[in-house]
């Protein structure tokens, strides 16, 4: 004979999980709704099944997913294409829920880009009146131009793909590295 307690049981167990699914699920979308909601149509932030932060940026063709250990994102803000000293960029600059290292901007530079990224950079340093001390950097099979001279504990990161040049900066190596490690560029 069927126990009417345990199927009661079994359903009830059924009803609190589906409801604390659903609720969570709510909860995801609105966080996500509320970050999307400053960022131009093309520009969206989405969350992977495995619970990471993912930056889509389809103006400025690219992806990267935010460091895990940053739980999430605080705020997000994009700034688009804009030329200053004969340089054309968008930026977008993020903040992290962590409390340390937790701030990054990403710069997508374009136009009459010359070939080797060492003479890109060093132009766009001495343009914009910056100090450099670049060293060159290998993440995954990117190319990059590491520059130590900022401000003590800020990083620098340049590499290009196609005709774009792309400078993340940000307090972290560790991060920087793993944005461009994890990204489609």
């Amino acid at each position: 004979m069927v126990n009417i307690k345990k199927i009661a049981f079994f359903i009830l167990v059924i009803v609190f999980i589906v409801t604390g699914v659903f609720f969570y699920w709510k909860n995801e979308q609105k966080e996500l709704a509320n970050l999307n909601k400053s960022l131009p149509d093309g520009i969206k932030i989405t969350k992977t099944l495995l619970n990471r932060y993912e930056v889509n940026d389809k103006i400025d063709n690219y992806s990267f997913k935010v460091p895990k250990s940053w739980d999430g994102i605080e705020y997000i803000e994009y700034l688009p294409e804009t030329t200053e000293k004969e340089h054309t960029f968008s930026n977008i600059g993020i903040e992290g829920k962590t409390k340390r290292y937790k701030l990054i901007g990403v710069s997508k530079f374009q136009g009459n880009l010359k070939t080797d990224i060492l003479e890109q950079a060093t132009s766009l340093f001495n343009d914009f009146g910056l100090n450099h001390n670049f060293t060159q950097k290998r993440i995954k099979n990117i190319k990059t131009i590491k520059d130590d001279s900022g401000f003590p504990g800020e990083y620098t990161y340049i590499f290009k793909k196609g005709n774009y040049m792309y400078v993340l900066v940000g307090a972290s190596e560790e991060f920087i590295e793993e944005i461009i490690s994890n990204g489609t560029w």
